[in-house]
């Protein structure tokens, strides 16, 4: 039996699933198996997969579109490893990938969660960002914290390796009513049942974004607003799940709101929404003020958006 599974979910993905396989199939950790979700894909990534049809660590399977955290939870039930690792199909990872999170995880038995960094590349493959995060073993309840910092290392699934026995004895899945920040929420969820997390001071996943953007106008507009509200949805769900244990991570998540709720209010012109964003910005304003990571002149601009009616 593999040591790492690795799922892998799809959508008309022709361009970039045999890059995105082919950089796991390259790894130099090799006790990994692979299951690739094709979720109900209109164009040839079905096609495309079929080169692995023989390959026997590899299990495809093709449903009907449901979306990401469904194609996700269904892979979840064919999992027997140890260990759980994620990848999007858009994306590819370095040689040591697998490697370096297993030998995070496994440092010592406490640790339930190893996270590395990884870059942000153009579509052509230019750098254009790199993270680094503050490396070493961390208790998970501040790693909570340091997830929903601005700053901090986010709640990617891509470059963290999880336990599937805490995934599993915990019926912990993916919130299939999300469409952003799913995996945000899936993270605070699972870091609640560990102990400690490993930040591994490698760099092994390539991150690719893609040039079509979220701002603009038209559909753009249209698009961008759709991934606030849900966003909104996702930090609420987040903050509804953190207790007085959490008081950092809560503040965090409050200021996160504040500021969606900011940004939903500048655009927004029924007058009932304006309101109920007002008064969920009041009720948490006082975590937005204390978070050290907004700038001064963003606190501001939002205190001016909610005291002063024409903004």
């Amino acid at each position: 039996m593999s040591k790492i599974t690795m799922i892998v979910p799809v959508y008309n993905g022709e361009k970039v699933i045999n890059r995105c396989i082919d950089s796991i199939l390259e790894q130099s950790f090799k006790s990994y198996s692979i299951i690739i979700v094709n979720d109900g894909s209109t164009d040839n990534t079905k096609r495309k997969l079929a080169k692995y049809s023989t390959n026997k660590r590899i299990k495809i399977i093709n449903t009907k579109n449901q979306g990401v955290s469904a194609a996700r939870n269904l892979a979840l039930h064919y999992v027997s490893s140890e260990y759980v690792g994620f990848i999007d199909a858009d994306d590819y990872i370095e040689s040591n990938y697998l490697q370096d999170l297993f030998n995070g995880i496994t440092t010592n038995k406490n640790i339930d969660l190893s996270v590395i960094n990884f870059n942000k590349k153009n579509l052509e493959g230019s750098l254009l960002y790199q993270s680094n995060y503050t490396s070493g073993i961390m208790d998970a309840k501040r790693f909570i914290e340091y997830v929903l910092r601005f700053d901090g290392p986010g709640g990617y699934l891509w470059n963290k390796l999880f336990r599937r026995k805490i995934i599993c004895d915990n019926f912990l899945h993916f919130d299939t009513e999300l469409s952003i920040a799913e995996d945000l929420l899936f993270c605070i969820e699972y870091l609640k049942e560990c102990t400690t997390v490993n930040i591994v001071d490698r760099c092994g996943y390539n991150y690719i974004v893609s040039q079509e953007g979220i701002t603009g106008s038209g559909k753009k507009k249209e698009k961008k607003e759709k991934f606030l509200h849900n966003y909104r949805l996702a930090l609420k769900k987040i903050r509804n799940i953190l207790d007085k244990d959490y008081l950092g991570a809560r503040l965090e998540c409050e200021a996160r709101i504040v500021q969606v709720d900011g940004t939903l209010l500048r655009s927004e012109h029924n007058k009932k929404n304006k309101v109920e964003l007002r008064v969920e910005i009041r009720k948490y304003l006082n975590s937005f003020k204390k978070s050290d990571i907004i700038s001064f002149k963003q606190k501001i601009v939002l205190i001016c958006s909610v005291y002063i009616s024409y903004i």
